[in-house]
């Protein structure tokens, strides 16, 4: 027992060690130390549901208060708030009032947010003398409070706070922030009651998340009288709808967003003072969403001239075109021009442009961007007048140009000498891009045409010598031309996904990026590619990056030399199969000597004895090849969800595909030698007849194999042994050759010499027209006797219509009848008795010579 007290106490030191210290009375709060300052607490209560202010612990000096997001209702400060205290936050809250004593014992406070509460700007929700003790106070949030029944602001509330450094406030719809009391009789401030703000120097009167919020409509001159020394203004989404000459000369303001006030337009401001301090000038959205296009007269385009403005920023203002030399009265300090969300079309407008020496970044993208959205169900605002500046009467526009015509050797673009980021993206462009001649006088580094409707690559490009990054992604490009980036040896980032190269990246021996030598990204996914060709490869020596993801590749190969700089390959969400051997020499090669990351997520591969070779050298680059286990081995009983039951499964296959190859050398040795026995068996049946067409093959084409018509050698050719040779040589031939005048082609006279046996043989066959053969127990026995006879037989049956071979039996019909059956068809012919026995008598001889002459005669 006296054990499990003494864990418990060890387990809640524990807890509250993990908790960590406690620096109010509130169990729902946590405590942070600050890393930056000694002893300082930032205590962390947003979000709790608390309906009550915690009190701090006086043993804890607290820095920084977070309360947002409760239910607070009323601010109680008690002396148990540390001094320390510089951040009060509670904005997101139910707050109604505030009296004079809320913040009391916090004077060194200076940071305090009240946004979001049910405040008004009214003396009876915030008295006079609310922030009388924060003396101190350099920020002060009362955005997005209550602004119905209040015009004015009560400037008493700002009467101890001069050392304000941040407003930011709602706008009221006749306030201003010119906090004087004037004498009635003679015009003249009240010292007493004079209220000034002078070191208030950012001001954002906003209602840019809720419009409602900010109902201003006109700027007087003496609009910003209290606060003059700004230098950031941000009044962007109110509803102001016109600005007097002298409302914005504040002698130290630099940046100014007068942003979606939808009903200003460009018209008010033609007469308007900039401050020569200005930096930042916004603009944005100034004309009514569904208006008329905005033409740029001089008058406007003026307005900015000899300004010091660095950033301007025209966005969403329905822009179509301007005055022909309007980029002449831009502020010659222009570093950074953002003209997206218009109208534009190329035209001569935009040819005076590099007469800003100093313009970095132009910004031209969502050109005829639609605007429509679900809360637009008519065209109400921009009734009353309230309507974009448009065309002015007469012919002074610039009439259409088509870009096409500027693809010429002859015509060459100008840039400003310092442009950098040009940004044409989503901006419905379909053009070809062919050649372009581009002035070398240029520091374009970026360039950006994603989202458009570009389909062809055709180029070159001259002239741009200093670019390193090109996006085409997100077009339909389906054609690049193996020219297009040959005057790209500066590129360090190609970016060509979502396209449809496919076609292109499969066809050898084109090197579309054979000069990129400096490129370190090759970004190609999402392009249908089905096989990517190792010449696409060739000349890519910096590449360290190449991302293949989201196509439909099977497998990928690139030669040893090539990409010797490679760090990462993405082939994430293919359709890939293991890679074979080879492949997998060259990536193993490359990952001894670098760290190469190759990433194969999203890919299906199965696990069989196939892939154990792939899956082996997964095991073993487990490091740098990143694979989406549940992709793996989908064949498999169970799933893989990490490397251990992958290297169990190649485990398990390897043993298993070991047994698999003793069988499948064991059935193929057993198919081979079965094979081997049907093609010998198929070649002893069919033997003669192979032979046969063999020397066939060697006679002369011309002669023909059909009998008819044929003009032969010789009569007929003898075949004999050579133990019947005087039979043969007294009696056949005085008999067949002088007393019947038959050709006879006998071996030992008419063979021709340096022909092989058997092609002699078969020639002699061809070449007579019938075929006797002599047949003894000597013939039976001899090699070359039964060859003869296989031939002709063989002969008389493919080339013969009639029958062309006989036989004589010479001694009689031949004892042993093993020899005769050695032979099917000699067997046939005895049993049909389709031979002549030679007789022995005298007498039966006469008639045995006669039949034989009739015979061979036919």
């Amino acid at each position: 027992m006296a054990h499990n007290i003494h864990y418990l106490t060890i387990f809640v030191c524990i807890v509250k060690f993990l908790k960590g210290p406690k620096c109010t009375n509130e169990e729902k709060c946590n405590c942070t130390k600050l890393p930056n300052f000694k002893e300082l607490f930032h205590m962390d209560c947003s979000n709790k549901g608390l309906t009550e202010m915690p009190i701090p612990s006086i043993d804890f000096e607290v820095y920084s208060i977070d309360l947002s997001q409760n239910k607070l209702r009323n601010v109680l400060i008690t002396e148990n708030y540390s001094r320390t205290l510089k951040q009060l936050n509670l904005s997101h809250n139910a707050l109604r009032n505030l009296s004079n004593n809320s913040f009391n014992w916090i004077p060194y406070l200076e940071v305090l947010d009240l946004s979001y509460n049910n405040l008004t700007l009214s003396n009876t929700r915030l008295p006079n003398l609310v922030f009388q003790y924060l003396s101190n106070l350099k920020v002060l949030n009362l955005s997005h409070n209550d602004v119905i029944g209040t015009d004015h602001y009560n400037a008493e509330v700002f009467r101890h706070t001069e050392s304000l450094e941040t407003l930011v406030i709602d706008g009221l719809r006749n306030g201003n922030f010119d906090f004087t009391k004037h004498d009635k009789r003679c015009d003249r401030p009240h010292k007493d009651t004079s209220i000034y703000l002078k070191k208030l120097t950012t001001l954002v009167v906003s209602g840019r998340r809720e419009r409602k919020k900010c109902l201003v409509k006109h700027l007087s001159a003496d609009f910003f009288q209290s606060v003059f020394n700004l230098k950031y203004l941000d009044m962007s989404a109110c509803a102001i709808q016109s600005v007097d000459k002298k409302s914005l000369l504040l002698s130290e303001l630099q940046y100014l967003d007068l942003s979606y006030n939808e009903h200003l337009s460009f018209k008010s401001f033609q007469n308007l003072s900039i401050p020569q301090t200005l930096k930042t000038l916004k603009l944005d959205k100034i004309c009514c969403t569904f208006g008329i296009g905005t033409y740029i007269t001089q008058d406007m385009a003026e307005l900015f001239w000899k300004s010091s403005v660095e950033y301007l920023s025209l966005k969403s203002n329905r822009l179509e075109t301007a005055v022909s030399n309007g980029f002449n009265y831009l502020p010659q300090n222009l570093t950074r021009l953002d003209v997206s969300d218009n109208r534009l079309t190329f035209g001569a407008y935009g040819f005076p442009i590099p007469f800003l020496k100093k313009l970095q970044v132009v910004n031209m993208q969502n050109q005829f961007y639609p605007h429509f959205k679900e809360r637009y169900n008519n065209l109400e605002e921009c009734k009353e007048g309230f309507v974009c500046s448009s065309r002015p009467d007469g012919n002074n526009s610039t009439s259409g140009w088509n870009f096409a015509s500027y693809h010429s050797k002859d015509f060459v673009f100008y840039a400003p000498p310092s442009l950098e980021t040009i940004n044409y993206s989503n901006s419905s462009l379909n053009t070809v891009i062919r050649q372009i001649n581009v002035d070398p006088n240029n520091s374009v580094k970026n360039v950006v045409l994603s989202h458009n409707f570009l389909e062809t690559l055709e180029g070159p490009i001259y002239g741009l010598h200093k670019l390193e990054k090109v996006d085409f992604s997100h077009n339909y490009i389906s054609y690049l031309s193996p020219v297009f980036f040959g005057n790209g040896s500066t590129l360090k980032n190609l970016i060509l996904k979502n396209n449809l190269l496919g076609n292109c990246m499969s066809k050898p021996n084109l090197t579309y990026f054979g000069n990129l030598w400096n490129l370190t990204l090759l970004d190609l996914s999402s392009n249908i590619i089905r096989f990517a060709a190792p010449d696409i490869f060739e000349g890519l020596e910096s590449l360290r990056i190449l991302n293949l993801s989201f196509n439909l590749l099977r497998n990928v190969s690139f030669r040893m030399h090539q990409m010797p700089s490679l760090r990462t390959l993405d082939l994430s969400f293919n359709a890939l199969l293991p890679f074979s051997d080879s492949t997998i020499q060259i990536l193993e090669s490359r990952q001894q000597t670098r760290q190469l990351e190759i990433i194969l997520s999203g890919n299906e591969f199965q696990c069989t004895c196939d892939s154990l070779n792939f899956l082996k050298w997964m095991l073993r680059n487990k490091n740098t090849v990143i694979v989406d286990y549940s992709y793996l081995c989908r064949n498999m009983y169970h799933a893989i969800d990490n490397n251990d039951e992958l290297d169990m499964v190649s485990k398990m296959l390897d043993k298993k595909c070991d047994d698999y190859k003793e069988i499948i050398g064991i059935v193929s040795g057993l198919f081979i030698v079965f094979f081997a026995f049907i093609i010998g068996g198929i070649i002893h049946r069919y033997r003669w007849k192979l032979r046969y067409f063999y020397y066939m093959s060697k006679c002369s084409a011309t002669i023909s194999h059909i009998s008819y018509g044929r003009v032969y050698d010789y009569d007929v050719f003898v075949s004999y042994a050579d133990e019947e040779k005087d039979f043969v040589i007294q009696e056949i031939t005085s008999e067949l050759e002088e007393a019947s005048d038959l050709k006879l082609c006998l071996h030992e006279r008419d063979f021709t010499l340096g022909l092989s046996i058997g092609e002699n043989i078969t020639k002699a066959i061809c070449n007579s027209r019938k075929v006797l053969c002599v047949v003894t127990e000597n013939f039976l026995c001899s090699q070359w006797c039964m060859y003869e006879l296989e031939m002709a037989l063989t002969d008389n049956r493919y080339s013969r219509v009639d029958q062309s071979v006989f036989l004589i039996m010479y001694g009689g019909l031949p004892t042993d009848s093993c020899k005769i059956r050695s032979s099917k068809q000699l067997t046939s012919l005895v049993k049909k008795h389709a031979y002549l026995e030679y007789p022995n008598d005298e007498s039966g001889r006469a008639e045995f010579w006669n039949s034989l002459k009739i015979k061979l005669g036919e």
